[in-house]
C-alpha cells in the first residue's frame, strides 16, 4: 500500500490515538513535506517518496484487502479473488495497492 506506514494500521499506535508513544513511524525528508520517504536511503531512492496516506485511508484500505482475504480463505467465496490477485484495485482512488499473489 503506498504511503502507508506501520503504526497508522492501529488506533493505538497512530497519532491520533493520542495514547502515551503513538507516532508517525513513516520516514520524512524536510524537502518533501507530505511524503513517505525511506530514511537512510540513497539519493535515488530519496526519488521514489509516496503520499503519505491520512490514518483513516490507510485503515480503510487495509481493512478492504483484510475483509477480502478472510472472505476467501476461511470460506471459498472467490467474489474477491481479482483484488487478492491485484487483477482489480477497488480502493485505488485512495491508494495504489501492489498485490503479488501466489498458491500456497
Amino acid at each position: 500500500m503506498h504511503g502507508a506506514n506501520h503504526n497508522y494500521c492501529t488506533t493505538q499506535w497512530s497519532p491520533g490515538s493520542r495514547q502515551v508513544a503513538a507516532w508517525d513511524d513513516a520516514g520524512h525528508d524536510d524537502d518533501r513535506p507530505g511524503q513517505c520517504t525511506e530514511p537512510g536511503g540513497s539519493a535515488h531512492e530519496a526519488q521514489l517518496t509516496e503520499a503519505q496516506l491520512t490514518e483513516a485511508g490507510q485503515r480503510q484500505v487495509g481493512a478492504a484487502y483484510i475483509d477480502a482475504f478472510f472472505r476467501r480463505c476461511p470460506t471459498g467465496d472467490k467474489r474477491f479473488d481479482a483484488m487478492l490477485t491485484g487483477r482489480r484495485h477497488p480502493m485505488a482512488h485512495i491508494a495504489p495497492v501492489d498485490v503479488t499473489a501466489g498458491r500456497p
